[in-house]
């Protein structure tokens, strides 16, 4: 059974909060990410396949330099946080058409609010960073295509810290 139609029916909600009318447009454009989550190496679908979504958004990473705050987006790659009760999926961009897909343990990583700039604008986010130190990046949460409605987009950044952090 995939977990596709979990985290579709998880993202177009929050879409359509972040934008309303959006998360059919929003699913659709997540199509690569989707089908990168499903098609990965470490059987996804099997591992997730009796756990619920408890949110999934879409988000501009930046990986090169997500210190500080607030964080600057230079180079903007799109991609998805999706969690589960005890872990989460990232999945995102990393140049050339090339996508990057991690299933991490909350335990794993540490998570701190922050404040990202896309394109002049301040966008509330998230920095991600691995134990290990990898992963390590910060997330802008946005839709790609779509302007989003600020106080959602605080709102669902909250929820992805709670999700995460607890």
């Amino acid at each position: 059974m995939t977990i596709r139609p979990k985290i579709e029916a998880a993202l177009s909600a929050t879409a359509d909060r972040l934008s309303p009318g959006s998360g059919a447009g929003t699913v659709k454009h997540a199509k690569n990410d989707l089908m990168t989550i499903s098609g990965t190496s470490e059987n996804l679908d099997k591992r997730y396949a009796n756990e619920d979504v408890v949110v999934a958004s879409t988000a501009i990473f930046e990986a090169k330099h997500p210190d500080g705050d607030p964080v600057t987006i230079k180079k903007k790659h799109e991609g998805l946080l999706v969690v589960f009760a005890d872990s989460f999926i990232f999945v995102r961009g990393i140049g050339f058409g090339a996508r990057e897909v991690k299933a991490m343990g909350k335990n794993e990583v540490t998570v701190e609010k922050v404040t990202t700039v896309i394109d002049g604008a301040q966008v509330p986010g998230l920095r991600i960073t691995g134990r290990s130190g990898k992963p390590n990046f910060a997330a802008g949460i946005a839709l790609p295509k779509d302007a989003s409605n600020p106080t959602e987009q605080a709102a669902v950044r909250d929820e992805l810290y709670a999700a995460l952090a607890g």
